[in-house]
């Protein structure tokens, strides 16, 4: 079931139209009159609502039920990532911080990750000899 983040005060029994972009959403999905889609607003939980009315740069619902239920993951994510060329770095943790919504770390020092394999094939060492 889709879920859409909706700015907006929700409550049961309420028909909104939703933004233009969550409208815009719904039109890429090919979501019909009917369907059941999930609203948040940030506040906590969510509402299953019904597509009433569905046009093309327009999409209306009505509010049935609220779950309590929260979406966010129950554990943190770690992003490790390598330093990239020039402003690269801010763009990555701009977005790291945007979709995680956790502290960003930057490590100082190196990090190198080294596996043998267990199977590769070994090579002798030289004796010297030609």
């Amino acid at each position: 079931m889709p879920r859409f983040y909706c700015n907006q005060p929700l409550e049961i029994g309420l028909r909104i139209a939703l933004p233009e972009a969550v409208a815009h959403h719904v039109q890429v999905l090919r979501l019909r009159e009917g369907e059941i889609i999930n609203l948040f607003n940030g506040l906590g939980g969510e509402y299953n609502a019904v597509l009433t009315a569905v046009e093309r740069r327009r999409a209306e619902v009505e509010l049935k039920t609220f779950s309590p239920r929260e979406a966010e993951p129950g554990h943190a994510i770690a992003l490790a990532q390598a330093l990239p060329e020039g402003a690269k770095m801010d763009w990555i943790v701009e977005k790291a911080v945007e979709l995680a919504r956790q502290p960003y770390n930057r490590w100082s020092r190196s990090v190198r990750w080294c596996a043998s394999m267990p199977n590769a094939p070994r090579k002798r060492p030289r004796t010297g000899k030609a």
